[in-house]
């Protein structure tokens, strides 16, 4: 019994599962159908709580909007702006990806996801999103120092210190600035280098 093990009961054995009914192509049509207005119903009042400033509820919205049909039209541009502005870093990631990989040329979802990146410390994507922005960096201060850093972090210091030098240049009068940048050195011990004089 310990080697062969126990026989199976022949009265217990499983039956075999039903064959599933193939769903006739009408219910595929309503299907389809339900799915649209669903998705589309959802993004609406997406929009609407987006409109009125309630961002995390927006992204909730549309998060649902995509559960019905992640190819609607705007949808993800909408459900990574939404994340973006109520901080869900980690959630807008993946809509703004998508709406990058089919608009590449969308500035402002670019720079949205590379601060997204930043934030959820995925530095070599910071750089690589932001990367053709580099024969004209944006003049956002919080863009320019998260691409600073993350360049550091990479190991392209040639390319933080241009990208630090623009931030320094821009906002020679903050002093945010000058501490992120004297933090941003004293993380590489290179204390020398942004000391006042």
């Amino acid at each position: 019994m310990v080697q062969g093990g126990l026989q199976e009961n022949p009265s217990a054995r499983r039956q075999p599962a039903p064959e599933l009914a193939t769903e006739s192509k009408g219910a595929k049509e309503y299907r389809a159908f339900a799915s649209e207005i669903l998705a589309s119903s959802y993004n609406d009042l997406g929009v609407m709580r987006a409109k009125a400033s309630k961002f995390a509820d927006a992204a909730e919205l549309f998060k649902q909007a995509g559960a019905w049909n992640p190819a609607l039209p705007g949808l993800d541009r909408n459900w990574g702006l939404a994340a973006y502005r109520s901080e869900l870093y980690s959630e807008a990631v993946l809509p703004l990806e998508r709406q990058l990989a089919a608009h590449p040329d969308d500035h402002l979802v670019r720079q949205l996801l590379g601060i997204s990146y930043f934030v959820v410390e995925n530095f070599p994507k910071t750089a690589e999103v932001l990367s053709p922005f580099l024969k004209s960096p944006p003049d956002d201060p919080g863009l320019l120092f998260a691409w600073g850093t993350a360049l550091v972090r990479t190991r392209q210091p040639v390319l933080a210190m241009e990208m630090f030098r623009r931030l320094l240049e821009q906002n020679a009068s903050n002093p945010s600035v000058h501490l992120l940048l004297g933090q941003a050195h004293a993380q590489q011990k290179d204390y020398l280098r942004h000391s006042p004089n």
